[in-house]
């Protein structure tokens, strides 16, 4: 043999398996979507060709952590996710044909590569697949807006502080532009889907699975979910009463039951988190005749009359002091680190 090809070889020999996965994956795994290899698993508990078919799901919130949902054949019981920008906890529920697996994106919106491997690389383990996850900002607060639910015969006359209809000569003479003559519960007045100016329906999810050639969407609905449609949030019906004292420990008990949430995937959810007091402000109704709730109880019925909390700060670098918002008499206010309960209500 020429000499230049025995060196050749001999170079090619010391290459590491490392080098040589990495051009696999290159070559094989650039595109979005979810990517296979035929590369035989030598992970624990498997036999045959590892096969990653499904990655759910494919889209995942800033800072938020979502549940993703793998699924395949012949996958190794040692299997991790990674994702970058982000992090991922250890796979739970892992088969052979599938394991969850909770990861958090980082704060930057965009794409993500989350990949997966048959064990950690410390332990020698090598690229089974991919999924591109597009990655969106965090939630400000509500980008639209209920009304108030103050109805037509809320309004005021001059010299009187007794509700009058707003059509009256009285009211109109007063002000013309008062509250219950304007806005949603006015122009969208229908009242069987919400009080005056809101809208809701039962939360449905949705999940896609690709096996092979065949794509199968599954939607569920839940009736412990809501989905204002007016605001486009979702909130959880059930309200949770916190036993900690208001502080970080209420703060540290509150997080705890979101995070809960998003590992079992409430209503089929994986992103759920506290409310801000804006997004609170939404669910209250100035038009309730009720002395114990500003709230539709129609809609949501386990409502307590207490306050709710929000994961807002109102002293700056300080979380044992937040706002929340008072279902009792619409009020919305800074919570000190001392005293009693409150509620709490997830929303995603």
């Amino acid at each position: 043999m020429h000499r230049k090809s025995i060196k050749l070889l001999h170079s090619l020999r010391q290459m590491s398996v490392a080098t040589v996965l990495s051009c696999l994956l290159v070559a094989c795994g650039g595109g979005a979507g979810t990517t296979t290899t035929t590369r035989t698993s030598t992970g624990t508990g498997s036999t045959g060709t590892p096969s990653i078919t499904s990655f759910t799901p494919t889209s995942a919130t800033a800072n938020t952590p979502t549940q993703f949902t793998i699924q395949g054949s012949s996958i190794p019981l040692t299997s991790v996710v990674s994702l970058s920008g982000g992090s991922c906890a250890s796979p739970t529920n892992i088969t052979d044909t599938g394991f969850l697996v909770l990861c958090t994106p980082g704060s930057t919106s965009g794409f993500a590569t989350a990949i997966v491997n048959n064990n950690t690389l410390a332990n020698g383990g090598y690229w089974i697949g991919q999924q591109t996850v597009t990655i969106t900002a965090a939630s400000s607060g509500v980008s639209l807006l209920t009304d108030t639910g103050i109805t037509a015969n809320q309004c005021y006359g001059a010299g009187s502080d007794a509700l009058i209809s707003c059509l009256s000569p009285a009211a109109i003479a007063l002000n013309d532009k008062q509250d219950g003559m304007l806005g949603r519960d006015v122009t969208n007045s229908d009242s069987t889907d919400g009080w005056l100016g809101a809208s809701y329906s039962i939360s449905t999810s949705t999940v896609t699975v690709v096996s092979g050639t065949t794509t199968t969407i599954t939607t569920t609905t839940d009736p412990n979910c809501l989905k204002d449609n007016v605001t486009g949030l979702t909130w959880q019906r059930a309200s949770t009463t916190l036993t900690a004292l208001r502080g970080n420990t209420q703060n540290d008990e509150a997080m705890g039951y979101r995070t809960t949430a998003n590992t079992t995937g409430l209503c089929g959810f994986y992103d759920w988190r506290l409310p801000t007091p804006g997004e609170l402000h939404s669910l209250l109704n100035y038009g309730s005749s009720s002395a114990l709730y500003a709230i539709d109880m129609n809609w949501f019925p386990l409502t307590r009359s207490a306050w709710y909390i929000t994961g807002t700060p109102y002293l700056s670098g300080n979380s044992a002091n937040v706002w929340v918002d008072d279902f009792v008499k619409g009020r919305v206010d800074g919570i000190s680190a001392s005293g009693g309960s409150v509620e709490l209500r997830l929303v995603r």
